[in-house]
């Protein structure tokens, strides 16, 4: 004779083996797309993803580039421009000269900041 405790823990069982059937069959039934799709659908987000960065990684580095071609012969003109006037004694190209470096200094304090600031943001930091 089954005494009362093991009914309610069959019952119990059933009622959980039951629920889980009815759930998985519900699921499946209202699910959008099989898992190999699912996951197709994934790996090719994954791939569009690694390309867009790849591409936005280009990109930054063609602008660094540029940037920093352009800095570069800034500084070359002003180092050309600091040769002729230094034995020349001419107090305002020499003032001139050093307007030029402070902004040729501030500008790369700016594309050094950007970069950086770039950097924190794509890295997460």
């Amino acid at each position: 004779m089954m005494n009362k405790n093991n009914v309610s823990l069959n019952n119990l069982m059933a009622g959980l083996i039951l629920g889980g059937l009815a759930g998985a069959a519900i699921g499946l039934l209202l699910a959008p797309m099989k898992g190999s799709d699912l996951r197709k659908e994934i790996s090719d987000d994954i791939e569009k993803l690694f390309a867009d960065s790849r591409q936005r990684g280009i990109k930054a580095i063609k602008e660094a580039r540029e940037i920093s071609l352009s800095l570069v012969s800034r500084a070359e003109k002003l180092l050309e421009y600091s040769n002729s006037i230094k034995d020349s004694g001419d107090k305002k190209a020499i003032e001139e000269f050093k307007e030029q470096v402070s902004e040729l200094r501030k500008e790369i304090d700016e594309v050094l900041s950007i970069a950086r600031s770039k950097k924190r943001h794509t890295s997460g930091d």
